[in-house]
């Protein structure tokens, strides 16, 4: 019984990079379909319409883009630099150049509500709670209510529970539990805020 050979490849099949099919991984690989949908969607991005329609979609941003184009200018030039002459200060310059960049972002960066709270403390002056963060009352009734050899085991069920209803277990483990002092000195500090703050109200009032 013959089997069908092989067909073979006619030349015009073949593209100019065929041999190095061979050396290429087989997960990098594809096929010449791919590579036509590739070479399409990569014409149509270069297309004279997606090209205008970025254009007008970035006109607006113009100043913003150049100013932040000519930073990462600099801040190359400098990386450059300093590699160049003084290579043991490259990282310094990087980790440097890090919290430049985080600090401009807390102080400047971003649209916030004049009103808003922030998630850093040292930004939330009234220190009210955000959304969804225990409070102190919550954090000491999950500590107090522990039950003895499952501090490691999470069960969020019980934990909700607990600091949801403080009057649910009457029995208090680990009297002499540091993360317990600890939690109770965080609510006193709280009661001492809220009462601060209740002064203050009523002195405005």
């Amino acid at each position: 019984m013959d089997r069908p050979m092989p067909r073979r490849l006619r030349a015009a099949d073949q593209g100019p990079l065929d041999w190095l099919v061979p050396f290429i991984p087989p997960v990098l690989r594809v096929n010449r379909d791919t590579r036509a949908k590739i070479r399409r969607k990569v014409e149509q991005l270069l297309s004279k319409e997606t090209l205008e329609s970025m254009a007008l979609t970035l006109r607006p941003h113009w100043r913003s883009i150049a100013f932040y184009s000519f930073v990462v200018s600099v801040w190359i030039g400098g990386l450059v630099f300093i590699n160049h002459n003084e290579p043991e200060f490259a990282v310094a310059y990087v980790i440097l150049s890090g919290f430049a960049v985080l600090g401009y972002h807390l102080l400047f960066g971003g649209e916030r509500r004049a009103d808003g709270i922030s998630a850093y403390s040292v930004f939330n002056r009234g220190a009210q709670r955000m959304l969804g963060s225990l409070s102190a009352e919550q954090f000491e009734n999950e500590i107090r209510h522990r039950q003895p050899g499952y501090e490691d085991v999470p069960n969020p069920r019980r934990r909700y529970q607990a600091a949801q209803d403080p009057d649910q277990l009457d029995e208090v483990y680990d009297e002499g539990d540091p993360e317990m002092m600890e939690a109770l000195k965080l609510s006193l500090q709280e009661k001492k805020r809220e009462a601060r703050r209740a002064r203050r109200t009523s002195r405005k009032k």
